[in-house]
């Protein structure tokens, strides 16, 4: 090989270099802050971001939850008791008893706090600004799931109609009132969270 094709593949490599260095330095430009959490933007506009708890955090969302689940079990059980509700019972009895077989009421109440402290986690969890938009929207997306889950699955067909047309809304309203509950008591036990909430309204 000449003098000349050394300087041919000299240059070829130099700006093959070049060319590596420059990918690889717009490729870093579009690389994530992963310590700063995965944010998406759902439909609704929630600022959705896996947040970085500790273990008190999360045990206070595990709180949160259980006093959520208790409130709504407080308004939601002598509402079945007085005949107001036109659920045949209780939805976590009725998917309590799928599983286990004929169980009592506090079964299904069991059931139910497991469900709502969960989703409370979540709540507390991923949305970063916990305002009530971000908790309703929470809220209908698990309506949804029981309109076309829960519902078949306990023997009350899709959106609860092989029993009456009025499941639709009657379980519409729980799910509003977790949204409130759940909204109201993470505006005391998160004060931080309801704070950037406020301030970027």
């Amino acid at each position: 090989m000449g003098p000349v094709d050394w300087n041919v593949s000299f240059r070829i490599a130099k700006r093959t270099v070049a060319l590596r260095e420059s990918l690889s330095a717009r490729s870093n430009s579009f690389t994530p802050r992963w310590s700063e959490g995965l944010r998406v933007k759902n439909i609704g506009g929630a600022d959705m971001a896996l947040q970085q708890m500790t273990p008190r955090g999360y045990a206070k969302a595990i709180g949160v939850g259980i006093a959520t689940a208790v409130i709504l079990s407080l308004v939601m059980v002598p509402a079945f008791k007085a005949g107001i509700s036109p659920l045949p019972k209780p939805l976590g009895l009725a998917f309590a008893q799928v599983l286990l077989g004929e169980v009592p009421l506090p079964v299904g109440l069991l059931f139910h706090i497991a469900y709502v402290a969960f989703w409370s986690v979540v709540y507390v969890a991923v949305f970063k600004r916990q305002s009530f938009l971000n908790a309703l929207w929470l809220a209908l997306g698990l309506w949804l799931v029981v309109l076309v889950l829960f519902f078949p699955i306990v023997g009350w067909g899709f959106f609860g109609l092989a029993v009456s047309p009025k499941l639709i809304v009657a379980s519409l309203v729980p799910h509003v009132l977790f949204a409130i509950v759940l909204w109201g008591i993470c505006r005391w036990a998160f004060p931080a969270s309801s704070q950037d909430d406020q301030e970027s309204a």
